[in-house]
């Protein structure tokens, strides 16, 4: 069925917007045909319609007023044709005088550390549920639940009536979306690095978004450990030391934090997303360089050309790299600036965070199992 939604304040019924020429239509009609017959831009014509994009209101404008009676082939959107009745839709003048239209498009990857690679000593956090599936809604992008991290790269072009491109820019919700790591402790969260840039046509603009963190548990709890250690050692209570325990307690953390690093410290994970949003309503999204791990799902955005320049609420799998092979070779060279300008898995990191070990690995594998045992890679 459809997805619809009444809008707060709906046109009446009988609403004819002004200054339009009405138009009946047919089997094989849609939105962009339509535009494209007529030489308007497909999300004025839908907004001179309805006074609306977005798709579950369009969706209720299309069964209310247009009379529209037949669901695309996946069933979120009704389409034109031939029984629909009335079957009326306008087009604007392409004279007159017309309200700017705003055209949003997304894109999203969600990255999870695959649940196979559990190991209560080298790799105790994972994601219980794997692959986050081949279909999420945006609320699930922005849940902080079903991955480690998520890259939300949400964009808008402002086109005038005649097709110029007025305004761009990332929306609110564009950033990345994470959630606690090993013991309940926040990563550090990187600065999100935004580029945007108008084709030289003048009918696009391409935005690149890149986010990622850290995960900070072995060195947060290296920390408060030595600082519990330092206090048993003096017989203080935490903070209740006066100025020399307060000292003591810092060179602690300091000290206990830096012993960490060099038993179990983890590179930045990050990715790099694409979206190209065009005058007409148009768009195209790719997922560019990401770190070597975890595993990273890329989502496209859902649309049919009915309701193409709408932001959906739906997206797609459209790739899907696995990463369990790759995480001895992330911890040694996810350090440092970035590799390769090409797509695709990349060491380094954007932030050109440096290695803090000492000798440039863990100082001691995993506990009872050598390096050379075909077991130390399961």
């Amino acid at each position: 069925m459809p997805v619809e939604h009444a809008p707060s304040n709906p046109l009446p019924p009988s609403y004819v917007p002004q200054g339009g020429t009405s138009y009946r239509v047919k089997d094989g009609d849609d939105w962009y045909s339509v535009a494209r017959q007529f030489q308007v831009n497909v999300a004025q014509l839908i907004a001179f319609n309805f006074k609306t994009n977005r798709p579950e209101e369009v969706n209720w404008y299309l069964r209310r007023s247009v009379g529209c009676n037949k669901p695309t082939n996946d069933g979120d959107n009704w389409m034109f044709s031939s029984s629909a009745s009335p079957g009326i839709i306008y087009i604007p003048n392409r004279v007159q005088t017309a309200t700017a239209v705003t055209i949003i498009h997304s894109t999203a990857t969600m990255s999870w550390i695959d649940p196979r690679l559990y190991d209560p000593e080298d790799l105790p956090e994972v994601d219980r549920g794997g692959n986050p599936g081949s279909y999420v809604t945006r609320t699930t992008v922005l849940g902080r639940q079903v991955y480690r991290f998520a890259n939300f790269l949400e964009a808008y072009i402002e086109v005038s009536n005649q097709s110029e491109i007025i305004d761009a820019g990332f929306t609110g919700d564009s950033d990345l979306y994470y959630r606690p790591s090993f013991r309940g402790i926040m990563p550090r969260k990187y600065a999100t690095i935004r580029d945007s840039q108008e084709n030289l046509d003048g009918k696009s603009v391409r935005f690149v978004q890149t986010v990622g963190c850290k995960t900070i548990s072995p060195e947060t709890i290296g920390s408060r450990d030595a600082v519990k250690k330092t206090d048993t050692m003096l017989g203080i209570h935490p903070n209740w030391g006066g100025p020399i325990g307060v000292q003591f307690e810092n060179l602690a953390s300091h000290l206990g934090e830096k012993a960490a690093e060099n038993f179990s410290v983890f590179p930045p994970i990050w990715t790099e997303l694409e979206l190209v949003i065009s005058t007409d309503g148009s768009f195209s999204s790719a997922l560019l360089r990401h770190s070597l791990f975890p595993s990273c799902s890329y989502y496209e955005q859902m649309y049919t050309v009915e309701l193409l320049a709408s932001n959906s609420e739906r997206y797609m799998q459209a790739d899907n790299y696995d990463a369990r092979e790759e995480i001895k070779e992330w911890r040694a060279s996810g350090w440092g600036p970035l590799k390769s300008r090409f797509p695709g898995p990349t060491a380094g990191n954007p932030w050109q965070v440096p290695d803090p070990r000492i000798l440039g690995t863990d100082i001691r594998p995993r506990p009872g199992i050598p390096e050379d045992d075909p077991a130390y890679d399961r």
